[in-house]
């Protein structure tokens, strides 16, 4: 089964860069600009896929879809201060960016840095910013796709009386799953996904960083350099697919007690059958779809601190290098 997947891009943009004035510490310097971009995907998978003639494989739809994007963006790095007690140097950087997504609409980002060298050997850096990403071509248009999956991987009310997770146990049972279930003989789930076009909200974040530097050559260490920068960015409105597995261990295993499956959200993606007459080729109780498509999660925080240290030296004939990070 052969498919083909043609993704074209047209993109032309123009910038103008250079010093725009004098300030005592030093010229500011800007770059400004405008791009315009064309996109289009056209995903096609084979004969049979398309026409559902493979028997317990993927299953999958034409992909097509384009977009187009207008940007506009201004950069600017600014002295404040130089060669001052305290203040080797002192800069501040600013830039912006507005976007038009014909298939989403507008956003923007900025970002404010600091980079203040206290001592030669000294320097302070820091900055807060956001991001903006619009859903790609495949995410919004993805033709809706089958997969199978077995029941024993993806369903954690098989035996949930020996379930270590007290939710499981609670709530398996809630569902109408009877005790000492195997899950063995069932077909396996159906997993449907699929693309969000006309639901997706564009990806946004907003992240801060502060870090020092320290390259010690007053003190003879020519060579050494040890940098430490924390980190704390959060993303809202992430664009992901939660998993099959992960959709159904989250519902059964949710803290919301009675009534878990109308109050935790993931639940409404799955279907189990009855205990009797189930439709569809699952056995009674077995998991019988779950739908995996393009979503929105809420947010997702990531923070931490990095630290990178470097040592260089000549050695005879040669350089010696030793670079730590963690």
């Amino acid at each position: 089964e052969v498919g083909n997947t043609t993704y074209d891009q047209r993109l032309i943009e123009a910038s103008f860069t250079g010093p725009l004035f004098e300030l005592p510490a030093g010229s500011v310097e800007v770059a400004v600009g405008a791009s315009y971009r064309e996109e289009e995907i056209d995903d096609t998978p084979g004969h049979n896929e398309r026409n559902f003639n493979i028997w317990g494989s993927t299953t999958a739809g034409r992909t097509a879809g384009d977009d187009s994007v207008r940007e506009y963006f201004a950069e600017a790095n600014i002295p404040l201060l130089a060669d001052m007690p305290l203040f080797e140097a002192l800069e501040l950087s600013l830039s912006g960016r507005l976007v038009d997504y014909e298939s989403y609409g507008e956003g923007d980002t900025y970002k404010v840095g600091l980079n203040w060298r206290v001592f030669p050997d000294f320097r302070i850096r820091a900055s807060l910013g956001t991001s903006f990403r619009a859903p790609a071509l495949y995410e919004l248009y993805l033709a809706n796709q089958s997969s199978f999956i077995a029941q024993n991987i993806i369903d954690p009310c098989i035996l949930w009386e020996n379930s270590d997770n007290p939710n499981v146990q609670t709530n398996c049972p809630a569902a109408g799953v009877p005790l000492n279930y195997p899950g063995a003989g069932t077909s396996s789930a159906t997993v449907f996904a699929g693309g969000g076009a006309g639901l997706l909200e564009a990806e946004e974040s907003e992240a801060s960083t502060l870090g020092i530097i320290w390259t010690p050559s007053e003190l003879g260490l020519d060579g050494l350099s040890v940098a430490i920068d924390y980190f704390d960015i959060t993303v809202n409105d992430e664009i992901r697919q939660f998993g099959a597995a992960n959709i159904v261990n989250s519902c059964y295993g949710s803290s919301h007690g009675p009534g878990f499956d109308n109050a935790e959200p993931l639940c409404s993606l799955l279907v189990r059958n009855p205990g009797v007459n189930p439709p569809g080729g699952a056995g009674p109780n077995a998991i019988q779809t779950v739908n995996n498509n393009y979503v929105n999660v809420a947010h997702q925080g990531n923070r931490g601190i990095d630290l990178n240290l470097r040592y260089e030296r000549d050695i005879g004939p040669g350089e010696f290098t030793f670079q730590g990070e963690a």
